[in-house]
């Protein structure tokens, strides 16, 4: 019994580093993306819109 459970930790531990990992890594893309301005915004003094990396969106565009 203690070989199962061994290999079902180290399982269980190889698969929370994999997701801590991808979740790290997906983070720091996020925070790349909204440093540069590429995430889709709208400024609220102007109310100009930006669609994705920052391409400029026509004034009728919907805000969804």
């Amino acid at each position: 019994m203690s070989l199962t459970s061994r290999t079902t930790n180290a399982s269980r531990r190889r698969l929370i580093y994999s997701l801590s990992t991808l979740f790290l890594i997906t983070l720091i893309v996020i925070g790349a993306f909204a440093k540069n301005g590429w995430l889709p915004n709208t400024d609220a003094m102007t109310g100009e819109k930006t669609g994705w990396f920052g391409s400029k969106l026509p004034n009728n565009a919907s805000s969804s």
